[in-house]
């Protein structure tokens, strides 16, 4: 042989070649999944750029809006306010309940608390009419149900039935 490399010299060089090979191929592999990643971030950058934004919007969306609506305990309507004595126009004493309506129980039923609720109508006259109940919460000896007093005053009535309205005029 004239070039002076002997069998084993090649053997080194066709080891160092298949070494080399294989660490490019898994370099190749990293470098391809690299690029994969790269343009799925991309696209998705794409997509949040054609998303709509609010009409008038002069800037691009945010990243994180929040939910439309007022946030519970925030605003000045978290509760509405008991009214004052003085604007009280009239109180009404409830009737006790005398039969639990789980049970059946038909006798003394024993008085837990009284609670008051407040009926607020506007009329024609530009002037509130507030209308105090004094309900009473009793409780059934035999199964424990709480039950309030019924009034049929500040309970709103039902809405008048317009089936007559819909039916056609009869001849």
């Amino acid at each position: 042989m004239g070039t002076g490399a002997t069998e084993k010299d090649l053997f080194e060089i066709i080891r160092r070649q298949s070494e080399q090979i294989d660490q490019l191929i898994a370099e190749n592999k990293a470098l391809k999944a690299e690029i994969a990643r790269l343009k799925k971030r991309i696209e998705e950058l794409e997509q949040r750029e054609r998303k709509y934004a609010a009409p008038f919007s002069r800037e691009k969306r945010t990243a994180d809006p929040k939910s439309p609506g007022r946030r519970p305990g925030e605003g000045t309507f978290a509760h509405k306010a008991s009214p004052t004595p003085q604007q009280i126009t009239a109180t009404v004493e409830v009737d006790t309940p005398n039969t639990c309506p789980r049970c059946g129980f038909t006798g003394l039923l024993i008085f837990t608390r009284q609670d008051k609720a407040w009926v607020t109508e506007l009329v024609p006259q530009n002037a509130m009419q507030v209308t105090e109940y004094h309900v009473p919460v009793m409780e059934c000896p035999q199964c424990h149900h709480a039950l309030r007093g019924d009034c049929r005053l500040y309970t709103s009535p039902s809405p008048p039935d317009n089936k007559q309205s819909r039916m056609p005029p009869s001849a």
